[in-house]
């Protein structure tokens, strides 16, 4: 009755129009819902489709082979794992100077104390003249001891030429056993 309601025009009449539109929409339901009643009991085709339709939905078949669907979909790409997306991936563990051994280049500077010295000592340590050195300030510094931690990881590490310049741009080995203070 409520999909029949929805195509009922009516209107104000008069006072009584709640009453009236009321008894309005069980005539206008009435009067759709005849011929159908009509034609169960005269055409025997209508009333075989009905009774089919009726032992068809009464049986649940429709969710059966919607679940039975579900599973062929999941056996069929059962084999095939999905892609984790990037909030789901596993993440390394970052690890903190004192415990890698590893010096981050973004925290070095040249106001801090010792950060300028401990850079020459290991560029002295790693092959430079000190001469040289004195005159570079933190930038150059840095750039060299980038380029310097690149070749020491290619040769004493075995790693190909790109894997060591990425980790080397952003942490370094102290060799010369001097003692950065980083504060974080």
């Amino acid at each position: 009755m409520a999909v029949i309601r929805s195509a009922s025009p009516l209107s104000k009449a008069d006072e009584l129009w709640v009453s009236n539109k009321i008894k309005a929409l069980i005539e206008s339901a009435h009067q759709r819902t005849d011929p159908h009643e009509r034609w169960l009991e005269e055409d025997p085709l209508c009333k075989e489709r009905f009774q089919r339709v009726a032992t068809v939905l009464s049986k649940e078949h429709y969710k059966e082979v919607r679940i039975q669907d579900k599973k062929n979909r999941v056996d069929a790409s059962a084999h095939k794992f999905k892609k984790q997306n990037s909030a789901q991936q596993v993440k390394p563990q970052h690890q903190k100077p004192a415990v890698s051994g590893l010096i981050p280049l973004g925290k070095l500077y040249q106001n801090r104390d010792g950060h300028m010295e401990g850079l020459e000592a290991e560029l002295v340590h790693r092959g430079m003249s000190t001469e040289k050195v004195e005159t570079l300030k933190i930038k150059a510094r840095k750039d060299h001891l980038k380029r310097l931690e690149t070749e020491r990881r290619v040769r004493d590490d075995g790693l190909e030429l790109s894997k060591a310049a990425e980790i080397s741009k952003r942490h370094f080995r102290c060799l010369s056993g001097y003692e950065f203070i980083i504060v974080d």
